[in-house]
């Protein structure tokens, strides 16, 4: 569960579709999994949500991790 997007959301008083469409490529289903299930979408689209949302990033999902190039762990 991610409740921090979900308070976020309710705090700018939006629905899961106007969020979903300040964002692009994200639809009402994807942030419901995001709030639900806790699911967390690509780097980029994190950092939009959060720029639609006026909260820093690592607010709604913590430290992004650096990605390594595929092979090095």
């Amino acid at each position: 569960m991610n409740a921090a997007l979900l308070i976020a959301r309710k705090q700018k008083r939006l629905t899961q579709d106007e969020l979903a469409a300040r964002v692009g490529e994200l639809d009402q289903a994807d942030i419901s999994r995001i709030e639900r299930l806790g699911w967390t979408p690509p780097e980029d689209v994190c950092q939009r949500l959060a720029e639609a949302l006026d909260t820093p990033v690592e607010d709604l999902f913590g430290v992004m991790r650096e990605r390594l190039p595929a092979g090095h762990a």
